[in-house]
């Protein structure tokens, strides 16, 4: 706790230090437009700046700080390019220190930081401590020096003061902007990712479901050879009982890895549903970013028909996402890839074309026999060919259908999945 404590006063010192420095050097960059009693300059936008951006830092000290090094670095300006004397120098520069004193204490006063929520109050606020401040100084100088104060250098310093301080707040909150911008633009980006993740698992639950089954179907098998064997031979009897054992325990397994699987997707529903073309655009972005790390030239085209329902982002994600992959590593350098959806009764259609090499004829029946594929690595190894197998799994375990579109041209490969609305919709239909 102390060393965080002493990490963020060092870091105050900091930016005091930086403010100090900056305010007196942007302050020289200036003009008078009331022949000399009142100097218009870019050090009071800086000094605002570094109110607004700087929360940790308190405004009266900052006033203050801000306020004694203008002063100083004035005065040995004076000193040195005029020859004038100290003393002189210093009552000359004097009153720019109530002109920071009085902006640090008002700023921290009217709780501009607590009202940047609104941009009018906050500007008018700002308008304002900057107007009083300059009459305080105006004042004092006015005092010192017999100088007179006129109607239009008093209008002349309010619009000067709203400029300025409008022009600050909008800098402002176009970096804030900014950054609010790039921080969603990461947050979704994580999103789909997770998206991706979340519907990888819900692919992989449904086929260690599956796979479940069978292990159930074989160990009745095994206890069925055990009770048929142990009458004929015991030896066989009792290797087929420690195989029925065995894959009993394997089950067990399976089934916590199950059920954590299914807990660990266990969220807010609300949140799992998204329009189609939200949906259809994540895939699209993420399929983008696969081309472009394979090195491939591929534009892509989304056609959405007709009005749908909220669809759960899960379930479409796993069941399209595949198919679109496939399509990018299909085509060799550069090609397009087409995705459309529409309804039809109570059915989301969704059709994949990618204008790849194609698929031989001979090759079309066996697609979604698992082991097949049309895919081999650089060595001229072929892939597991069981990646449509499980989309074809999972399409059938939400109650759809998909098929290899037959009266596509050779040259091209078209995929047709349908699913019914009510089964993958927020409300259970259009």
């Amino acid at each position: 706790m102390e060393k965080k404590h002493r990490i963020l006063m060092s870091e105050k010192a900091i930016v005091y230090f930086i403010m100090t420095i900056i305010v007196p050097v942007a302050g020289e960059f200036r003009f008078y437009p009331l022949q000399g009693i009142f100097r218009v300059s870019l050090g009071t936008p800086i000094f605002l700046f570094f109110q607004l951006w700087f929360k940790n830092i308190r405004s009266a000290p900052a006033g203050c700080a801000a306020g004694v090094s203008v002063v100083l670095f004035r005065t040995l300006l004076i000193e040195l390019s005029s020859h004038t004397q100290y003393k002189e120098a210093m009552i000359l520069c004097f009153p720019a220190l109530f002109y920071y004193l009085v902006y640090g204490w008002l700023f921290h006063v009217c709780k501009v930081r607590q009202n940047l929520r609104f941009p009018l109050l906050a500007g008018l606020l700002t308008t304002g401590i900057e107007i009083i401040s300059s009459l305080v100084e105006i004042v004092i100088r006015a005092a010192l020096y017999q100088d007179k104060i006129t109607l239009s250098g008093l209008l002349l310093i309010c619009l000067v003061a709203f400029i300025r301080s409008f022009f600050v707040l909008g800098l402002f909150y176009i970096i804030i902007f900014s950054k609010v911008v790039k921080a969603e633009e990461a947050l979704q980006t994580k999103n789909e990712k997770m998206l991706f993740h979340f519907s990888n698992l819900m692919v992989e639950t449904v086929q260690l479901k599956k796979s479940l089954r069978n292990i159930e179907q074989l160990t009745k098998n095994c206890y069925g050879l055990y009770n048929f064997s142990k009458n004929v031979n015991d030896l066989i009897a009792k290797r087929a009982l420690e195989i029925a054992t065995e894959v009993h325990e394997i089950k067990k397994d399976h089934q916590r890895i199950y059920t954590g699987l299914v807990e660990l997707m266990k969220k807010d529903e609300t949140s799992d549903y998204m329009s189609i073309d939200d949906i259809l655009a994540i895939i699209v972005s993420s399929n983008n970013s696969y081309q472009h790390f394979l090195g491939k030239k591929i534009k892509f085209a989304v056609t959405v028909c007709g009005k749908h329902p909220l669809y759960n982002a899960y379930f479409l994600l796993s069941a399209i996402n595949h198919l679109v992959t496939n399509a990018v590593e299909a085509i060799e350098k550069s090609g397009s890839i087409t995705l459309t959806a529409g309804s039809q009764l109570n059915l989301l259609i969704i059709k994949i074309t990618d204008d790849g090499p194609g698929i031989a004829e001979r090759g079309r029946k066996l697609i979604f026999q698992p082991g097949f594929t049309t895919k081999f690595d650089s060595a001229g190894n072929a892939s597991t060919g069981i990646g449509l197998t499980y989309v074809k799994d999972f399409i059938e375990h939400l109650g759809g259908t998909i098929e290899l579109d037959q009266h596509t041209k050779s040259a091209k490969t078209s995929f047709i999945v349908a699913l019914p609305i009510d089964r993958i919709s927020e409300k259970g239909g259009i």
